[in-house]
C-alpha cells in the first residue's frame, strides 16, 4: 500500500533511480581501486632494482687518509654509469653530490658498472672537522635505462638525465675499479 498523496509508480521509479546511482557509484569506486592498484604495482616494478642499490661510509675500515666506501647491489643484474659522492650528513659542507666541485670533486668517483654483490672503493680523506660526519650518495642507471640517485639519507629519487650529466661530469671519465668487500663477494 502506498503512503497517502503519492503514487506507487513514482515511489518505485525513485527507488530504482537511487539503486542505479548506488550501483554506478560502487562500480566507480571498485574501478578506481583497481586502477590505483595497477599504477602502484607499475611504479613499484620500475623502482625494484633501484631499491636494491645502496652505499655507505665504512668507518670501521679507515686506514690512513682514505675514506672507505661500501657499495651494494643486491639485484641480480648490474647497474651502470655509477657516480659515488662523499657528502656530509653532519657538520658544515656539501650535503648533496651536486655541490661538489673544484677541489671537492676528489670526493666523487665514477664506476662504469656495479655488478651484483658487495664492493669497496676509497676516496680521499680530509673531510674531518668539527662535528663532521660523511654519508654516501650513489647515482646510477638501472638495467632498463632509468636513472636514479640514492641520497645520503637513504631517499631514492628518479633522475631525468644520466648521472654524469646530473653532476656535470664531462667525459672522458676516470673509472674507478672496485674490489670485493672483505668477507663478502659477488652474489651467486
Amino acid at each position: 500500500m502506498c503512503p497517502p498523496f503519492t503514487s506507487c509508480e513514482a515511489l518505485s521509479a525513485w527507488s530504482t533511480f537511487w539503486q542505479a546511482i548506488g550501483t554506478v557509484a560502487a562500480v566507480v569506486v571498485a574501478l578506481g581501486a583497481v586502477v590505483f592498484d595497477v599504477i602502484s604495482r607499475w611504479r613499484e616494478g620500475r623502482r625494484r632494482q633501484a631499491e636494491l642499490v645502496a652505499g655507505w661510509f665504512d668507518s670501521s675500515s679507515i686506514q690512513g687518509d682514505t675514506s672507505p666506501i661500501v657499495l651494494v647491489n643486491s639485484s641480480r643484474v648490474p647497474v651502470y654509469e655509477v657516480v659515488v659522492s662523499l657528502v656530509l650528513i653532519q657538520g658544515a659542507g656539501p650535503r648533496e653530490g651536486r655541490q661538489l666541485s673544484g677541489e671537492m670533486s676528489s670526493y666523487r668517483v665514477v664506476v662504469d658498472t656495479l655488478p651484483p654483490g658487495t664492493w669497496m672503493t676509497e676516496m680521499e680523506g680530509g673531510w674531518g672537522g668539527m662535528s663532521r660526519w660523511p654519508g654516501v650518495e650513489v647515482a646510477f642507471t638501472d638495467v632498463a635505462g632509468r636513472h636514479w640517485v640514492r641520497t645520503a639519507d637513504g631517499a631514492m629519487r628518479r633522475l631525468r638525465v644520466a648521472p654524469h650529466t646530473w653532476y656535470n661530469i664531462d667525459p672522458p671519465f676516470s673509472y674507478r675499479r672496485l674490489r670485493v668487500a672483505a668477507g663478502t663477494g659477488p652474489l651467486a
